[in-house]
């Protein structure tokens, strides 16, 4: 029997909500050109930002491309600008994706303005529950814990808080017995 997660997130593509008096699209590389699918639908005002450590901004572009470094930064600045009510719409990977939302949270953003659409390959960012080591793109149910070494089982529990999935050791009672590994599913 598979054990049923609630918070791990439900995706779906993403639409301008028409209600909004201004929509704010948040991409990293991974989530360009789902954003841009999203731009295209949009009638009325909006505001494109790219988060690329890499490729300068082109003129051809209607998009602010800045590192995530300057991220806060740049939301900070921008938010008073920004008419009450305006919808956020997060494009990329998780580990991108969550905490750009909890940034918006502390910046006093509800939730419920911020909408989250997860792109690119189908990895996890993985937090061991004995040392609070962080294992980036794991692909598999199981991973060897880059800070303590245990192998540890990645549950479908999700935190947004910390923006990854939890993992516990799965041999924890018998050392050599560990469950097979197997490829993540969505």
């Amino acid at each position: 029997m598979q054990r049923q997660f609630y918070s791990k997130p439900q995706y779906r593509t993403l639409d301008a909500l028409p209600e909004r008096p201004h929509h704010v699209v948040i991409a990293d590389s991974i989530g360009v050109e789902f954003a841009r699918r999203l731009l295209a639908d949009v009638d009325g005002d909006c505001s494109f930002v790219i988060v690329d450590e890499v490729q300068p901004a082109s003129a051809e572009d209607r998009c602010v491309r800045i590192a995530s470094s300057a991220l806060a930064g740049y939301l900070a600045a921008r938010l008073p600008q920004w008419p009450a009510g305006t919808g956020f719409y997060l494009f990329g990977r998780e580990a991108f994706a969550w905490p750009v939302q909890n940034l918006l949270q502390d910046l006093c953003v509800p939730r419920s303005q911020c909408e989250v659409q997860r792109c690119g390959p189908l990895v996890r960012d993985v937090v061991c529950m004995h040392c609070r080591h962080t294992n980036r793109d794991v692909r598999e149910t199981l991973v060897d814990c880059g800070g303590c070494a245990r192998v540890l089982s990645v549950y479908d529990h999700f935190s947004r808080r910390l923006g990854c999935y939890v993992g516990f050791q799965a041999n924890a009672e018998c050392e050599r017995d560990l469950p097979p590994r197997a490829l993540l599913r969505a």
